[in-house]
């Protein structure tokens, strides 16, 4: 296993000890979560926010079926077929 020094300013240093904490975990552990669930976003094909962004559109982003069919051609008659 390999060590890694990093550099935290002291506001996501307090941030990161609390969270970690919350979580009954060591700091190196929840680091390492945060890199592994990372990882794991980019090799399965989704940007980590993908599912986060799901019910974001409210009905007032798409348009009506009425003002998407207004500027339709008709249709041609068809044949009918015996």
């Amino acid at each position: 296993m390999g060590q890694l020094t990093i550099y935290l300013d002291s506001a996501n240093a307090v941030f990161a000890k609390n969270a970690a904490n919350a979580e009954k975990s060591s700091m190196s552990r929840w680091i390492g979560t945060l890199i592994q669930e990372k990882k794991t976003s980019q090799t399965n094909g989704w940007p980590a926010d993908f599912w986060q962004m799901a019910g974001v559109c409210g009905e007032d982003d798409f348009p009506d079926v009425s003002s998407m069919r207004g500027n339709e051609t008709p249709q041609a008659a068809r044949e009918q077929f015996d």
